[in-house]
């Protein structure tokens, strides 16, 4: 979907420049992501993908322009369960005995406060996320003994927990093997025929190329190209051998508080 069709924007980039400790990563950016889009936004390590992407989280550092969320200033934006983040490291500590059902649970927190106790209608919620992602079976079972793929996919349904609206992921198959791909793409491929709007941070579109109706390059801290599947493979080889230093890992000012 074009900008100029995009009725209902939720995310909104004016001439944005990110950064980390006042440095910037990505400059001049002007974007929407409107409802209902499947975006993946690919670049070679270092060009600024992550960068532009964590922005939309108030996760980089904002140095000029304005973003806007659900047609708010992301400063101003309290409405956190509307996004579901997932991050590309798992977060749950390795000593810490926590089950798969308890970590989803968490993700109930931005929807029904911190401090409000916890209802059955959360724990349903709860359980209807690990559901999503094929993994119910797991609810009791410690985090840590599973597998890598499977800890993917309750980080998935943590998100999916506080029902977001629009589901950020930065590159969810990266290290897992075939199979848990393959389950990773129907999932979403799932929840985008439900309507929720996704952006996908990744290298490569590999098995998600099917679900994937838009995507960005980004190249050199700007958006490269902005456009159908078709074309963005080999828009995006002609940029890889550009800049293979890695962004900062270190995060910005949180402003939304993921």
């Amino acid at each position: 979907m074009s900008e100029d069709d995009c009725r209902e924007p939720l995310v909104e980039l004016r001439h944005v420049t990110l950064g980390y400790d006042r440095e910037p990563v990505v400059r001049g950016i002007d974007l929407s992501i409107c409802r209902g889009d499947v975006v993946a936004v690919l670049g070679s390590n270092g060009s600024g993908k992550s960068t532009l992407v964590k922005g939309m989280l108030g996760l980089s550092e904002l140095l000029d322009g304005e973003i806007l969320l659900f047609g708010t200033p992301a400063r101003r934006f309290s409405q956190r369960c509307r996004i579901g983040f997932v991050p590309q490291r798992n977060q749950v500590a390795s000593n810490i005995p926590t089950t798969a059902l308890e970590v989803v649970e968490s993700g109930r927190v931005a929807r029904r406060g911190l401090w409000r106790p916890f209802t059955r209608a959360d724990r349903d919620a709860a359980r209807a996320a690990l559901r999503t992602v094929g993994l119910d079976h797991v609810a009791s079972r410690p985090v840590q003994h599973l597998s890598g793929g499977q800890q993917r996919r309750v980080a998935i349904a943590r998100a999916l927990a506080g029902e977001p609206e629009l589901l950020i992921l930065d590159e969810p198959t990266a290290g897992v093997d075939a199979e848990t791909q393959l389950r990773l793409a129907a999932t979403l491929q799932q929840l985008a025929e439900a309507g929720t709007t996704i952006v996908l941070i990744e290298h490569e579109l590999g098995v998600v190329a099917d679900l994937i109706g838009r995507v960005l390059v980004v190249a050199d801290g700007s958006i490269s190209y902005d456009g159908a599947p078709d074309a963005a493979h080999t828009h995006h080889a002609d940029h890889e051998h550009h800049d293979h230093t890695s962004e900062p890992l270190r995060p910005g000012t949180g402003l939304i508080g993921w």
